[in-house]
């Protein structure tokens, strides 16, 4: 995530949208989570991109969600800490 964040072509919706995910996953993923996230990934499959001709690269992203979700259903607990 930090690399995706430094990277000097980002979008700005891209420095909103992965920590927005992020939390998503955290929290637990709901079916808003789905609409807003994961239809969009999946769209973007059946585009052509010149950095990703195969959509190798997307589809392991979706793979990679999935399997977070799958193991992760209700988010991971946080605890906050006083320092």
């Amino acid at each position: 995530m930090a690399l995706i964040a430094a990277h000097p072509h980002k979008s700005q919706r891209n420095s909103v949208q992965n920590p927005r995910m992020m939390t998503a996953l955290m929290d637990g993923w709901d079916d808003a989570a789905e609409e807003e996230f994961m239809a969009p990934m999946l769209v973007q499959l059946e585009e052509t991109w010149d950095s990703d001709p195969d959509g190798s690269v997307r589809r392991g992203k979706i793979e990679r969600v999935r399997a977070w979700i799958a193991e992760h259903p209700d988010g991971v607990e946080r605890e906050l800490i006083d320092r």
